[in-house]
């Protein structure tokens, strides 16, 4: 439904019913909080070959605040400034690292860590990536990245700078570049009609909540949470959103098999914000339930996964 949606919305006759779709879009865009995104693939996929003709085109539906679907929202751009580049990068880093520090002597390696991809940040490491870009802007490069937290459908800043925090942050070479890059953000992201990418997407939806059902998988959500597994809310991205810094950090600890770290991260934010990692199947951000770190209670306990009520999912497509 939501690419029929997208796709109307961009006829190109200019009669009444475009008039009255593009009213409805932007009510939903005004009220829903959810947003489509269509992207088109010509790799290699089951039954047809790269360059063959055949795309696959995917609809990717995630839970954004109302009026947010625009591709430019929530974006800051540093504009012909490596050195601000490299001063947000290591803000960041050093961000996480304050986090494994608070969390005590089982993150020391982890800390050592995020000091080092610190010290390895440059000026001319931003230089070097913007003059092969031809003119484009970028948002990470060969050892620094503006936008280390991934979640929920977006890469943000967890510099503590108010002005990047929380947003996803790109350098450009030029104003040039930055006007070129505002034009593309703002294609191939939709509002949903119906005001519910569960309503648009329910097919995905009962597979996600039947696929986190699996006992064999060792996630340890109830039977009762993965049937009610839901789409998380803004308030809920807002308040793991506000964790950033930690989140950033216990990825580090769990890629780094420190289990023991990344627990002891965990246990030290929000309860909002734990019941919300108990809860989160993203198995792109390491977050499995019960499995999260791979091995069964290294970092979320059983316990912990069978206090969740509901099932978050970041994305349905």
């Amino acid at each position: 439904a939501a690419l029929t949606v997208a796709l109307t919305a961009c006829k190109g006759d200019d009669d009444d019913d475009d008039v009255v779709m593009l009213a409805l879009l932007y009510l939903a865009d005004q009220t829903s909080g959810n947003c489509v995104t269509l992207t088109k693939d010509d790799g290699v996929h089951p039954g047809a070959g790269a360059g063959d003709g055949k795309p696959t085109y995917t609809a990717t539906g995630n839970t954004r605040p109302k009026a947010a679907c625009a591709g430019a929202f929530n974006t800051v751009f540093i504009v012909n400034n490596a050195e601000a580049v490299a001063t947000s990068v290591k803000a960041a880093y050093q961000a996480a690292k304050a986090k494994a520090d608070a969390a005590g002597s089982n993150c020391a390696a982890v800390s050592t860590g995020l000091q080092a991809l610190t010290d390895a940040v440059t000026s001319l490491k931003v230089e070097q990536t913007l003059a092969s870009s031809g003119g484009l802007c970028a948002t990470q490069g060969t050892g620094w990245n503006l936008d280390l937290l991934t979640f929920g459908g977006s890469s943000v800043s967890v510099d503590p700078n108010t002005e990047y925090f929380g947003k996803t942050v790109l350098t450009c070479p030029s104003e040039q570049a930055k006007e070129k890059q505002l034009t593309f953000l703002n294609v191939l992201n939709f509002s949903t009609i119906a005001g519910s990418v569960a309503t648009d997407m329910a097919t995905n939806l009962a597979f996600r909540q039947k696929t986190t059902a699996v006992s064999a998988s060792n996630f340890k959500w109830t039977a009762d949470a993965a049937a009610k597994g839901r789409l998380i809310s803004v308030t809920e991205l807002t308040t793991a959103g506000k964790s950033g810094a930690a989140l950033v950090a216990f990825r580090s600890a769990a890629l780094a098999g420190a289990a023991t770290c990344a627990k002891d991260i965990l246990s030290k934010e929000s309860e909002d914000a734990q019941r919300i990692a108990f809860s989160l199947y993203d198995p792109g951000a390491g977050f499995n339930g019960a499995v999260t770190g791979v091995v069964l209670d290294s970092i979320i306990t059983t316990a912990q996964a069978q206090s969740a009520t509901e099932v978050l999912f970041t994305s349905l497509t």
